[in-house]
């Protein structure tokens, strides 16, 4: 079988590079081959739901009030 220039490009950098570096790409490339492997059967996005933090957050009653005059001179 012959290699593509990819395939060479790829083996060239890796003599280089120690022996856990050279791991680390025959790990990651394992990993895309595994996710080529297994397509996303639904591409359709889910669908939002309404509702679901409901609870999680508080704001002040005076939340929408000015600002007094310290807070924006920066004063205590």
């Amino acid at each position: 079988m012959q290699l593509t220039v990819i395939e060479k490009e790829v083996l060239d950098n890796m003599h280089d590079l120690p022996l856990d570096k050279q791991q680390s790409i025959l790990d990651f490339s394992l990993f895309i081959k595994s996710i080529a492997a297994n397509p996303i059967q639904n591409t359709k996005p889910l669908k939002r739901q309404a509702g679901l933090g409901k609870g999680s957050t508080w704001m002040s009653e005076d939340f929408d009030e000015p600002l007094p005059d310290s807070f924006w001179l920066g004063e205590k």
